[in-house]
């Protein structure tokens, strides 16, 4: 019992620091330069694009797996709806 006690602890400690920073890591409250600086300072990211909708974002290819490519899409933020960022993707998925 103290085991699961311990474990829903630290689960605890883990997720709030997440929960009280998905604001600031969240493409609709930054600008379009913003959100692109903030990749290509962290290489690899999760960012929120919507409620309750997330994905990770890269600089470049070098942060995917060897059978991912970066490729460029389209996320909303502050001044655009159309800001590019690069999510990896399989390379023989066609998309």
């Amino acid at each position: 019992m103290k085991k699961v006690f311990g474990a829903l602890a630290l689960i605890a400690t883990v997720a709030m620091p997440l929960a009280a920073s998905a604001d600031n890591l969240d493409t609709r409250h930054m600008s379009c330069s913003q959100a692109q600086s903030y990749v290509q300072h962290e290489g690899s990211t999760l960012l929120f694009t919507g409620d309750q909708l997330y994905n990770r974002y890269v600089a470049n290819g070098y942060y995917c797996n060897p059978t991912e490519q970066a490729v460029s899409q389209s996320v909303p933020t502050l001044d655009s709806n159309t800001c590019h960022i690069d999510v990896c993707q399989e390379k023989n998925s066609g998309n």
